[in-house]
């Protein structure tokens, strides 16, 4: 839209935007009639660059091209724009000083040179273009910084089910040293690792960028049975004590608050003397 509506001005037929990469060279950002010729990897240079940055000038390529020749600091026009015969005008869009990005027009289909008014023109549809410009890629930094945030959101969940599978596992491999001869225990391991087994093929099925499915629907259901089996688990690393009475009910997902008070239990083991116990209270208000 920002190429078209440049070109519009001056009847142009076609167009190229590009604008800053993240290392301060400019990309290829979107194509209008242009067509899909590759083009180099650096299409403009550094001095260049600085020059259309520090004066805003509009250059004429025909100009360039021509007696008049190419205007102070602009000596260095890379040769895919002079020798592609379409390139007919370099508009840069400045937004507070700094350069955010750069139309190439094409010549339109009746020659002609560009006057004072074209130049006056396209200098104020520059500036709006380039607030546009500016205000998009401020959107876009904004956008991935969330996606960052809710990545590290999801990352300490991970860890949390991560440490809390190895804080089972490293329990297991000790006991097994003493108790593997006791039917029980074997019985009680197989469980224990099916559980943790189960429980890491979710997480790599959540992980999965292929994964679709979702979240167990809420139903209302008793709280106790679902702290008892927290519980169970963590009651082999520390002493935890339950007050839970069975009428108790909540509308939940069973998994999801299963697991919130996994990571909560884990947390407060970590913060536990290991012969303070803990207590896990349930009631309403």
């Amino acid at each position: 839209r920002v190429v078209k509506a440049v070109a519009d001005i001056c009847d142009s037929t076609a167009g190229l935007l590009l604008v800053p990469d993240n290392i301060g060279r400019l990309r290829i950002g979107a194509r209008w009639n242009w067509g899909k010729e590759d083009l180099p990897v650096r299409l403009l240079s550094d001095a260049t660059l600085a020059s259309f940055a520090a004066t805003g000038y509009i250059i004429d390529l025909d100009d360039v091209r021509g007696e008049k020749g190419a205007p102070k600091g602009f000596d260095d026009l890379p040769n895919w724009v002079l020798n592609d015969t379409r390139a007919w005008v370099m508009m840069p869009f400045l937004h507070f000083g700094s350069l955010v990005g750069l139309a190439i027009l094409a010549r339109p289909r009746i020659a002609r040179a560009l006057d004072w008014e074209d130049l006056d023109m396209l200098r104020v549809a520059g500036a709006q273009a380039a607030s546009y410009l500016a205000e998009a890629r401020g959107q876009e930094a904004l956008a991935e910084s969330q996606r960052f945030d809710e990545f590290n959101r999801r990352f300490a969940f991970i860890m949390h089910d991560i440490k809390n599978l190895v804080s089972q596992l490293s329990l297991l491999t000790r006991n097994a040293e003493r108790h593997a001869d006791n039917p029980e225990f074997r019985a009680d391991m197989i469980d224990t690792l099916r559980a943790s087994v189960g429980k890491m093929n979710d997480m790599l099925a959540r992980l999965s960028q292929h994964h679709k499915g979702k979240a167990s629907a809420p139903m209302t259901q008793s709280l106790a049975p679902i702290i008892e089996d927290a519980v169970r688990e963590k009651s082999r690393l520390h002493p935890i004590t339950i007050a839970a009475p069975r009428r108790v009910e909540g509308f939940v997902d069973a998994g999801r608050v299963g697991g919130i008070l996994a990571h909560l239990l884990q947390n407060a083991i970590d913060a536990s003397a290991p012969d303070a116990p803990i207590e896990v209270r349930l009631g309403t208000r």
